[in-house]
């Protein structure tokens, strides 16, 4: 007998004398594994990560269908960090959304429609304002299709004095 098996079968002894059964989680069945996103995404934001207070920058939201889906009607958003401000982009976006300071804007592109394998690029430009602190962009995709109807995904952009 190896001595792994020594091991368990003395685990198992001392769990059943105390009066209750358990399986160490090696022997026991592998968990079933999450449901995979039948339409998956690919989310890629290019461009600094950091900026001087007062500064502007050009990013590029690239946003690829890796499925065999066809995505009509989806909905891009981009969540811009904190003490920020939207200063253009390429396509416009269908909404613009200002927050109250220090919360920075959020764009909306609707009716979005991206065939399988389609990329589509945003330019979007952005002026980082107050002081040195680290930002949060979040950018999603909306569609009925994807897990809990959106895929996001967060990048940090630091500000410094």
């Amino acid at each position: 007998m190896s001595l792994r098996n020594t091991v368990y079968r003395s685990i198992l002894t001392l769990i059943a004398c105390s009066g209750f059964w358990a399986i160490p989680s090696s022997l026991a069945a592998e968990s079933a594994p999450d449901p995979l996103d039948p339409c998956p995404l690919k989310i890629r934001l290019i461009g600094p990560r950091e900026l001087p207070t007062g500064a502007v920058a050009t990013y590029l939201i690239k946003l690829e269908n890796k499925s065999s889906c066809q995505l009509s009607g989806a909905s891009l958003k981009d969540y811009f960090p904190d003490a920020s401000r939207f200063r253009r982009s390429d396509p416009v976006p269908t909404k613009v959304q200002k927050h109250p300071l220090p919360k920075g804007p959020e764009l909306t592109w609707e009716g979005l429609e991206l065939d399988p394998g389609q990329v589509a690029l945003f330019e979007i430009g952005m002026q980082v304002r107050g002081s040195a602190n680290v930002g949060r962009k979040r950018i999603c995709v909306l569609h009925p299709v994807l897990i809990g109807g959106k895929t996001c995904k967060n990048y940090q952009i630091w500000t410094m004095p």
